[in-house]
């Protein structure tokens, strides 16, 4: 259907990227959002990335990171 568009995820997340990979939250989203949503809508995966805001320093990397993602789907600078 929408085989000539790629998707992209961006998640926040509220706790460290061991939570998530210890329960098993990333290969869940990557199970039903990049596999199940874009695999039955024909989508091409962009990637899935994960923005994690514990505190001032890495709410400004996430700002960045999103900034960088969105200028890579945009076709800018990166």
């Amino acid at each position: 259907m929408l085989g000539r568009l790629k998707g992209q995820v961006v998640a926040i997340g509220g706790a460290d990227r061991g939570t998530y990979g210890r329960r098993g939250y990333l290969d869940a989203l990557n199970a039903q959002i990049i596999q199940g949503v874009f695999g039955y809508c024909g989508i091409g995966s962009a990637g899935l990335d994960l923005l994690l805001p514990l505190d001032a320093a890495s709410e400004a990397d996430g700002l960045q990171r999103a900034f960088r993602i969105g200028q890579r789907l945009s076709g800018g600078p990166s």
